[in-house]
């Protein structure tokens, strides 16, 4: 978010920080459309579905938060992995 309210300033951005911003920005949406059909799969009863998209949407969460931080993403689908290098940031 703080990101997104630094767009909106009269600051002029890099190449660099604007890919990165709508990096950050993909993945956010990724994660949270992830998140609907959690939502969805819970309400529904389809334990398998709601097991596998809030596995996926917490990975795109963390991997949004790393790309906000500046970080290189690795690919990997390692939920536990992407903690371990967010929790120092």
């Amino acid at each position: 978010e703080r990101l997104l309210k630094k767009a909106n300033s009269s600051r002029r951005f890099s190449k660099r920080e604007i890919i990165s911003m709508e990096k950050y920005k993909n993945w956010f949406k990724k994660a949270k459309d992830d998140l609907d059909w959690t939502k969805h799969n819970l309400k529904a009863k389809v334990w398998y579905g709601t097991c596998f998209t809030s596995q996926q949407a917490s990975e795109k969460a963390l991997k949004a938060f790393l790309i906000y931080h500046n970080k290189p993403l690795r690919k990997i689908h390692d939920v536990i992995a992407l903690l371990e290098v967010g929790r120092l940031y």
